[in-house]
């Protein structure tokens, strides 16, 4: 049974009333799903609906089918039927279209990587580069792939849920008859006789176990991060209501502050999947940090659609269809691929030629120029558009010289023409690739709506305003030739300086515009270095680059501004970006404790638009480019498969277990 919000009697003028909302409007279901009218229809198209690529026409302000859970208070109802515990609901779905037809079961969904793949992240945390990983795994709730944030927070393994009045305590109803996947024969060849956790039902003290890992050393030393985006056991406390080996389990949140991205991360894939608390013991007491990643993949155990079968490592991996998964029938595909291919231009060809079913992802989405160009030669081939729930940006290493000085730094972010490089990122009338941006709002999109319903930020039109962004370019040129000549003398300019990039054409295309802007208003050059993924870790670790093409810090699958914020704290921060004033700094840090702790949506609006400014204004940790557009581009062979704009982390590792082919 759905637990709605009305039946909390609160206001919805402040945060905690909103946060309370989202977290029942949200709530889960009984393990029964409801049962829908005789004849199920399509919803009704929508700006983001996977035959509709253009942007979307919603006026500002109305609810659309990819707004998030924290929109909750706008009342827009949440679909009684969900994704259920197996094939045959899926055509009662009130997601399922009619073209799709009946599924088909069979074949491999094969999907491009621009990353060399390993064999995954210690503590079932896949990153979105490794798709193939996160089929091995669930979580406690899900986004239904087929819905969107329109069908709020759905059952995985918990089958329904609640929170308490304070927003402080949420008690999970486990789904019984769960398993962890079973022995394979690859087990044997790769001397895993002996590894625990395979064919055990999943109960309480598996998911405690997962969940009290978070946060510690052994966490840390897997490479993992620590903040409040992770219900770690350093800030919450898990207890098995009926015992260990019972079904029900409950957390507190001990930092005594609501969370209103609680429900968020727990239903994401990069943050919580669920472990076998016994194989957890093993591996803790029999491997070294970081083995999954760096050898063998059928150390994963999971509950997910499918199991591990084999890798090559860089190249290639595959999993295959878990015959014991607890939604019978489910999944249609028999094996999932992942595959990398780093080159771009030959991903769009293997694309082209149906080698490969998903381009896209993360950095590794398509190009501008080829989203134009499938859309002249492919008509027929889907491209979902997804924004980026971040800005990108030219980072400045504040501890190197010349970009010690804030004067250098302002300077460079001031000459960016931000309007020429939107207009560059065009692909055809009405759709970019990127969109103007401060911090927290992606400026012109048109679902600005999922970003503005709440305030948070300063508006557009402030942004639009400030030096760096306004219209025309004079007075910040000028302004920034001044800054120079007074921090290195009239018409005296350094360099040439590095800018280290990715070697894929979203981060290069970064450091060349602003390359082209320091030297055409500036009279400074750059030398663009281009790196793999691993490389650029490295290069960038010792903190003697000076210009590198990044994000904003405050890159996270959320857009709360406490949660995104917390990448600002002085702990969390790289020490690449230290050295900033330091008054800055202590009125950054008040203000990020103040947002954490601050119930009125109102104030907490002005706490948000005052550190925006702050960020980009005084402090000038990096130069903002745009928020970006992922390009995915689909097959027309494709079924079940459906991609709505705004945070696709949530839903799209859902969505092989429902996606089937059919080429006829």
């Amino acid at each position: 049974m759905l637990r709605k919000a009305s039946a909390i009697r609160l206001s919805i003028t402040s945060l905690a009333a909103l946060i309370l909302l989202v977290a029942l409007a949200c709530g889960g279901e009984a393990a029964t799903p409801t049962e829908p009218a005789a004849t199920a229809t399509a919803p009704p198209p929508t700006a983001t609906s996977p035959a509709m690529v253009e942007a979307a026409t919603t006026a500002p302000g109305e609810p659309t089918a990819t707004s998030p859970a924290m929109v909750e208070a706008t009342a827009t109802p949440v679909p009684e039927v969900v994704l259920g515990t197996g094939a045959q609901d899926l055509l009662r779905h009130p997601g399922y279209r009619p073209e799709w037809g009946e599924p088909v079961y069979g074949g491999s969904l094969v999907w491009r990587s621009n990353v060399p793949l390993r064999s995954g992240i210690h503590f079932g945390d896949t990153t979105h580069y490794n798709m193939h990983l996160s089929q091995m795994y669930n979580q406690l709730v899900k986004v239904d792939p087929w819905l969107g944030w329109e069908g709020g927070f759905q059952p995985d393994l918990a089958e329904s849920w609640e929170a308490s009045a304070d927003g402080l305590t949420y008690t999970f109803m486990l789904r019984p008859g769960v398993f962890f996947r079973s022995p394979t024969e690859e087990d044997d060849e790769h001397g895993l006789q002996e590894m625990p956790g395979r064919g055990d039902e999943m109960v309480c003290e598996d998911v405690k176990a997962t969940m009290d890992a978070r946060g510690t050393e052994r966490w840390l030393d897997e490479g993992m991060s620590k903040s409040r985006a992770h219900p770690d056991s350093q800030t919450h406390t898990w207890s098995c209501l009926d015992g260990p080996a019972g079904y029900t389990i409950q957390v507190t949140l001990d930092t005594g502050i609501p969370n209103p991205a609680f429900l968020h991360h727990m239903s994401s894939h990069y943050y919580n999947t669920v472990l076998n608390k016994d194989w957890l013991e093993w591996y803790e007491a029999n491997y070294e940090p970081r083995e999954t990643r760096q050898r063998n993949m059928f150390l994963h155990v999971g509950t997910g659609p499918f199991m591990p079968e084999s890798i090559e490592p860089e190249v290639r991996a595959k999993v295959r269809r878990n015959p014991n998964y607890y939604r019978e029938g489910l999944p249609f595909f028999d094996k999932f691929e992942g595959v990398s291919i780093q080159d771009f231009t030959t991903a769009y060809a293997a694309w082209a030629t149906k080698k490969i079913d998903i381009m896209g992802q993360g950095s590794g989405s398509m190009t501008a120029a080829q989203v134009k160009q499938a859309r002249q030669q492919f008509p027929d081939r889907p491209v979902y558009p997804n924004l980026y729930n971040g800005a990108r940006a030219t980072g400045f290493n504040t501890l190197v010289p010349p970009f010690d000085d804030v004067r250098v730094r302002r300077a460079v972010h001031l000459v960016h023409d931000r309007q020429q490089w939107h207009e560059l990122q065009r692909i055809d009338e009405g759709l970019y690739a990127g969109y103007i941006s401060g911090l927290f709002r992606p400026c012109g999109h048109a679902n600005i709506q999922l970003y503005d319903t709440l305030g948070w930020g300063n508006s557009c039109e402030d942004v639009l305003s400030w030096p760096g962004y306004r219209h025309p370019k004079d007075q910040d040129i000028a302004e920034a030739n001044r800054l120079l000549d007074e921090v290195f003398g009239p018409g005296i300019r350094p360099g040439p300086f590095d800018c280290l990039a990715r070697n894929d054409q979203i981060s290069i295309n970064t450091c060349l515009y602003t390359g082209e802007m320091m030297s055409r208003h500036l009279g400074m050059e750059i030398v663009l270095k281009t790196y793999d993924a691993a490389a650029l870790t490295s290069q960038t670790a010792g903190c003697q680059w000076r210009l590198s093409a990044s994000t904003m810090p405050s890159w996270v699958l959320s857009s709360d501004p406490s949660i995104r914020l917390d990448r600002y704290k002085i702990d969390r921060l790289s020490a690449c970006r230290e050295g900033i004033d330091p008054a800055h700094m202590d009125r950054l840090q008040e203000i990020i404790v103040d947002v954490e702790r601050e119930l009125d949506a109102t104030k907490r609006q002005a706490l948000v638009a005052e550190v925006e400014s702050l960020i980009i204004n005084d402090i000038v940790w990096a130069a903002p480019m745009e928020w970006q557009n992922l390009f995915h581009g689909s097959q027309s062979h494709m079924r079940g498969f459906v991609l709505f704009d705004g945070n696709a982390h949530y839903f799209i590792a859902n969505l092989p277990e429902v996606s089937w082919k059919n080429e006829s």
